[in-house]
Protein backbone atom coordinates (compact mmCIF):
# COMPACT_ATOMS: atom_id res chain seq x y z
CA UNK A 1 0.00 0.00 0.00
CA UNK A 2 0.88 4.08 -0.36
CA UNK A 3 1.63 3.75 3.55
CA UNK A 4 3.62 0.94 3.58
CA UNK A 5 6.18 2.32 0.43
CA UNK A 6 6.34 5.69 2.42
CA UNK A 7 7.49 3.88 5.73
CA UNK A 8 9.92 1.71 4.04
CA UNK A 9 11.23 4.77 1.93
CA UNK A 10 11.71 7.09 5.17
CA UNK A 11 13.57 4.07 6.97
CA UNK A 12 15.98 3.42 4.24
CA UNK A 13 15.90 7.05 4.07
CA UNK A 14 16.62 7.84 7.76
CA UNK A 15 18.43 4.91 8.56
CA UNK A 16 21.14 5.83 6.11
CA UNK A 17 21.35 9.70 6.72
CA UNK A 18 24.87 9.72 8.25
CA UNK A 19 26.28 6.84 5.93
CA UNK A 20 28.52 8.63 3.53
CA UNK A 21 26.49 7.94 0.27
CA UNK A 22 25.56 9.76 -2.91
CA UNK A 23 22.13 10.08 -3.89
CA UNK A 24 22.17 7.47 -6.36
CA UNK A 25 23.19 5.00 -3.88
CA UNK A 26 20.52 5.95 -1.45
CA UNK A 27 18.27 5.64 -4.86
CA UNK A 28 19.44 2.34 -5.19
CA UNK A 29 18.87 1.21 -1.13
CA UNK A 30 14.98 2.24 -2.05
CA UNK A 31 14.99 0.33 -5.54
CA UNK A 32 14.66 3.82 -7.80
CA UNK A 33 15.80 5.49 -10.42
CA UNK A 34 17.34 9.13 -9.21
CA UNK A 35 14.52 11.03 -10.34
CA UNK A 36 11.91 8.40 -8.75
CA UNK A 37 13.45 8.77 -5.27
CA UNK A 38 13.97 12.63 -5.68
CA UNK A 39 10.61 13.07 -6.70
CA UNK A 40 8.95 10.77 -3.70
CA UNK A 41 11.64 12.44 -1.29
CA UNK A 42 9.80 15.80 -2.23
CA UNK A 43 6.64 14.26 -1.81
CA UNK A 44 7.46 12.63 1.49
CA UNK A 45 9.60 15.15 3.33
CA UNK A 46 8.88 18.65 1.25
CA UNK A 47 12.18 19.47 0.60
CA UNK A 48 15.32 18.12 -1.56
CA UNK A 49 16.85 15.05 -0.57
CA UNK A 50 20.13 17.37 -0.06
CA UNK A 51 18.98 19.99 2.06
CA UNK A 52 17.24 17.71 4.17
CA UNK A 53 20.58 15.67 4.53
CA UNK A 54 22.95 18.89 5.77
CA UNK A 55 20.43 19.73 7.86
CA UNK A 56 19.79 16.76 9.67
CA UNK A 57 24.00 16.46 9.71
CA UNK A 58 24.27 19.74 10.85
CA UNK A 59 21.63 19.08 13.60
CA UNK A 60 23.76 15.97 14.74
CA UNK A 61 27.18 18.01 14.94
CA UNK A 62 25.82 20.93 16.84
CA UNK A 63 24.18 18.04 19.69
CA UNK A 64 28.16 16.35 19.42
CA UNK A 65 29.82 19.49 19.98
CA UNK A 66 27.79 20.83 23.28
CA UNK A 67 28.52 17.56 24.40
CA UNK A 68 32.02 18.30 24.78
CA UNK A 69 32.78 16.34 21.45
CA UNK A 70 35.81 17.39 19.03
CA UNK A 71 35.61 18.08 15.61
CA UNK A 72 37.42 15.16 14.64
CA UNK A 73 35.87 12.98 16.11
CA UNK A 74 32.23 14.15 14.63
CA UNK A 75 32.79 14.97 11.29
CA UNK A 76 32.63 10.84 10.20
CA UNK A 77 29.90 10.32 11.98
CA UNK A 78 27.60 13.10 10.53
CA UNK A 79 28.66 11.44 7.20
CA UNK A 80 31.63 13.65 6.10
CA UNK A 81 34.81 13.13 4.82
CA UNK A 82 37.02 14.31 4.85
CA UNK A 83 36.91 17.16 7.82
CA UNK A 84 37.84 19.97 5.78
CA UNK A 85 33.95 18.96 3.64
CA UNK A 86 32.53 19.22 7.22
CA UNK A 87 33.93 22.66 8.65
CA UNK A 88 32.92 23.69 5.28
CA UNK A 89 29.59 22.68 5.30
CA UNK A 90 29.56 23.13 8.94
CA UNK A 91 30.69 27.02 8.37
CA UNK A 92 27.83 27.62 5.72
CA UNK A 93 24.74 26.05 7.74
CA UNK A 94 25.54 28.04 11.12
CA UNK A 95 27.91 30.96 10.28
CA UNK A 96 30.74 29.68 12.21
CA UNK A 97 33.39 27.01 12.38
CA UNK A 98 33.38 23.97 14.35
CA UNK A 99 36.38 24.93 16.53
CA UNK A 100 34.69 28.60 17.33
CA UNK A 101 31.48 27.21 18.15
CA UNK A 102 32.77 24.28 20.34
CA UNK A 103 34.98 27.34 22.28
CA UNK A 104 31.62 29.26 22.60
CA UNK A 105 29.45 26.63 24.59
Amino acid sequence: SQNDQEMKFRQTVESNVFADLTLEELAYLCNMSLSSFKRHFQKYYGTTPKQWMIKERMRLAAILLRKGERPTDIYPKAGYSPLSNFVKAYRLFHGKTPKAAANAK
